[in-house]
């Protein structure tokens, strides 16, 4: 036993591709459906988007990419699985957990982003769920400076989006959470 936790396993890597199809969650119900012609994919609306699939910032998050002209696509990633993303980080008790990005963006200068949404604020109350998001964000951090990758967390507050890719901070007051159009 004290061999094995001698050991120290290096994560698994390998060159990730988009999957040339993928499957998602749809609301039927949407009004006034529009294709978004930013997606990866051909034939991804608004209906792929609303508030029973994704989340606030998720549904925001990708508004303002279709809204924006330097965007030359942008991907959904999944949740789980070896066809998509992930970062590995580490709990309080060291064990290993797969972290998956949301979104991965390539901007028309040739720039790709990596981009995490999380539960923003609303009436001056948190909405962020995730008690890893520390963890999460530092493992990120570390990750894209090795990479050298461009890359953030994105919450919302008050309908607008902020990225911070600095230095962790819970409360969206602090100076790290700036504007996403300023950064992105």
């Amino acid at each position: 036993m004290s061999v094995q936790q001698e050991l120290k396993l290096e994560p698994k890597t390998v060159t990730f591709k988009i999957p040339e199809q993928d499957f998602f969650k749809y609301d039927p119900g949407v009004k006034n459906e529009v294709e978004y012609l930013a997606n990866a994919y051909r034939e991804y609306t608004s209906g792929y988007a609303t508030s029973i699939i994704r989340s606030t910032s998720e549904m925001l998050f990708e508004k303002y990419c279709e809204a924006k002209d330097d965007i030359e696509w942008i991907y959904k990633n999944g949740d789980t699985g070896q066809q998509y993303f992930s970062i590995v980080y580490i709990d309080g008790l060291q064990h290993q957990w797969l972290f998956y990005a949301d979104y991965i963006v390539k901007k028309k200068d040739g720039s790709i982003w990596v981009i995490e949404t999380k539960g923003g604020e609303a009436h001056g109350q948190d909405k962020n769920i995730d008690i890893q998001i520390e963890n999460k964000f530092n493992a990120f951090k570390k990750y894209a400076q090795a990479k050298n990758l461009n890359w953030g967390f994105v919450r919302d507050k008050d309908d607008e989006l902020y990225i911070n890719n600095t230095v962790f901070a819970e409360d969206m007051a602090d100076d790290s959470w700036k504007p996403l159009s300023e950064e992105f």
